[in-house]
């Protein structure tokens, strides 16, 4: 209806669009083995919005028809027997036309595979999933396709001939054209070429479609166009209509939209074949003020300084066909004081993520205004590409078959491959990246593609290095760390309190609290510790075959010459000679003679593990044949 306000502008109220969905619940019997079903009943609720006095019809959908029940209340109980596309139209005294929702009702046989079916079209034996056609609509490969049926049981997949084959030609909306075989079949022919945009096709006992498909036309030689509007005052784009507190229009009291339209990767141009319309917006009375251009144009200038509208719609369309081809709205802002709170909003949708299965329900709730927890689910489908994977969006509420598998754009919509937190295969941040590889593994590579650390979860014990960083190959990295915790480093700078219990330090053995030289005595050593000589010397006379050793170093611990050193002396296994060491220093305390693996002390007939002198000490060695023999004569205790 046109109402007439505020200086004779037409107003007419603007009105939300009529919606029809049903309730979350059960959508699957199971039969028992008793032959009973679980559950016995399952019950159908519509939810409508925007729709005045609804008036409900339920019924099936065979054929891509709808099939009317005598049930007309807002809810339908069924029994098994209903199994199959259960639907519901809606009329209302606001609506011209119905509004329709629906929903999958399976059977599962308890202790016994599901049985499902699935569709295979193919054109000349080769299997498509869509009608390829040349720039004009023609097919490029067959005229004719063929629609096979497979029954699945378990893991097992036969031909299946139990089921009418039905064709419906869909133009945009409207069926223009159907097809069914003559009886019960598993493949059926049918006509490809002709003007339409999809066919359906569906499997049928007569009474319920078992599973159904759709394949659509697809084109070549035609690119893309893309159409996009600009607002602009004063010569600047704007994405609102900036005002004052009282609603004024700050930059110009007029506003002019622009059309551009892109084809394919061309920049994008001024576009003047599509009419222009308008409509402002007031949204306390709920009413509009529409008006349109007289010829198709690129500019079209509006007015923007009354203050009684909120925002403005602006579109640009085809007069012939009334077909829109770019929208957008427009709001006005305002300065000095706080927007209106708006109602508070339903929770959002929670977002899971899986791996596609058939035989789950998969859900989008965004039309649902519940309060209930609501879902959108998005699934994974391996896929031989550069990622692996392909990700897809579930449109509608759904028990998965492989006729409604993704790639079926009515419950499925593919995400763009560079997807972030689902298909990215590789993570760019700035001079860094992290390539998550399939073999367990986390490689950090510079801006040149090197590897330069990693975290790895191959391997075990001391091959599973678990971090590393300086090399790519994680075995021989100069740090890395196994899953033991066990760190291994070429080189590392410590600052503040090291704490360690056992082991060595360069030349240096941890022996309880102290920190003991480990040093070979065949040479010449000085070693400053606190400003107090602790240096030992060494008199070497081979000719005498004795040596003389002077030990001067107190609460230490000395290696004796092992085999290795006396070799580099020249002094083979059958060579004999005496070592007499002295221990001599000022302060009380001990030092500790230690054999290498090459050699061994034996004294008193019995070998030991070493010697140990106090001040003033000293002890004779006779060595031959990689023993150390204690002379008795020796002033040792």
């Amino acid at each position: 209806m046109i109402e007439t306000l505020r200086g004779g502008l037409p107003l007419r109220r603007v009105q939300d669009p009529p919606v029809v969905s049903m309730q979350p619940g059960e959508r699957v019997f199971h039969r028992k083995a008793d032959g009973t079903y679980e559950p016995a009943t399952i019950t159908l609720s519509a939810i409508v919005q925007n729709i005045d006095n609804p008036k409900y019809q339920w019924g099936h959908i065979l054929n891509g028809s709808f099939r009317p029940y005598s049930v007309v209340l807002s809810s339908m109980t069924i029994t098994p027997a209903y199994a199959g596309v259960i639907a519901v139209r809606v009329s209302g005294d606001n609506i011209n036309d119905y509004v329709y929702a629906s929903e999958t009702i399976s059977i599962i046989e308890d202790g016994a595979s599901a049985i499902q079916y699935k569709i295979v079209v193919k054109q000349l034996d080769r299997i498509v999933t869509s009608i390829s056609c040349d720039a004009n609509g023609n097919p490029k490969l067959y005229y004719q396709a063929t629609a096979y049926l497979y029954k699945i049981t378990g893991s097992e997949e036969e031909p299946c001939g139990d089921f009418l084959c039905a064709i419906a030609y869909y133009k945009g909306d409207s069926v223009v054209k159907a097809d069914i075989s003559q009886g019960y079949v598993d493949n059926y022919t049918f006509i490809v070429d002709g003007d339409y945009d999809s066919v359906r096709i569906g499997f049928s006992d007569g009474e319920n479609v078992i599973v159904e498909t759709t394949i659509a036309k697809t084109y070549d030689g035609a690119p893309s166009e893309v159409y996009s509007i600009e607002i602009l005052q004063n010569n600047k784009v704007v994405t609102t209509i900036a005002s004052d507190a009282e609603g004024y229009a700050k930059l110009d009291p007029y506003a002019l939209a622009r059309l551009y339209k892109q084809v394919g990767n061309d920049k994008k141009a001024v576009c003047s074949n599509y009419y222009c319309k308008v409509v402002s917006v007031n949204i306390d009375d709920n009413m509009e003020h529409e008006e349109e251009s007289d010829v198709p144009v690129s500019d079209y200038e509006f007015e923007v300084a009354d203050n009684y509208y909120d925002y403005f719609v602006v579109s640009y369309f085809d007069k012939a066909s009334k077909k829109t081809v770019a929208e957008i709205t427009v709001l006005r802002t305002y300065d000095g004081s706080a927007g209106k709170p708006g109602e508070n909003g339903v929770p959002g949708c929670v977002i899971r993520r899986s791996e596609w299965k058939s035989g789950i329900q998969y859900r989008n709730d965004e039309g649902l205004k519940t309060v209930n927890t609501r879902y959108i689910d998005a699934v994974l489908v391996r896929a031989k590409n550069a990622l692996g994977w392909r990700g897809y969006k579930c449109l509608q509420t759904h028990v998965s078959t492989n006729d409604n598998a993704p790639g079926n754009t009515d419950y499925w919509e593919e995400f763009p491959t560079n997807t972030v937190g689902i298909l990215a295969s590789l993570i760019i941040a700035r001079d860094a990246k992290l390539d998550f590889l399939s073999g367990n593994e986390i490689r950090i590579l510079d801006a040149n593609d090197k590897v330069t650390a990693g975290v790895s979860g191959s391997g075990s014990g001391d091959t599973g290095i678990r971090f590393y960083a300086g090399s790519d190959n994680p075995q021989n990295a100069p740090f890395r760390v196994n899953e033991k915790g066990e760190l291994y480093s070429s080189k590392i700078h410590a600052e503040g309190e090291v704490v360690a219990t056992s082991g060595r330090i360069g030349g240096m053995k941890i022996i309880g609290n102290t920190l003991q030289g480990l040093q070979s005595i065949f040479g010449e050593y000085s070693i400053e510790s606190s400003g107090v000589s602790t240096s030992y010397s060494i008199v070497d006379n081979i000719d005498s075959q004795q040596i003389f050793i002077l030990l001067v170093r107190r609460n230490a611990s000395f290696f004796l010459p092992s085999k290795a050193d006396l070799t580099a002396k020249g002094i083979n296994e059958n060579y004999s000679f005496r070592l007499s060491l002295i221990a001599q220093y000022q302060n009380g305390g001990t030092c500790e003679l230690l054999c290498r693996e090459d050699t061994k002390i034996i004294r008193n007939g019995v070998a030991v593990s070493s010697l140990t002198l106090r001040k003033g000490e000293a002890v004779d060695l006779l060595y031959h044949s990689d023993v150390y023999y204690v002379s008795s004569a020796s002033n040792y205790t």
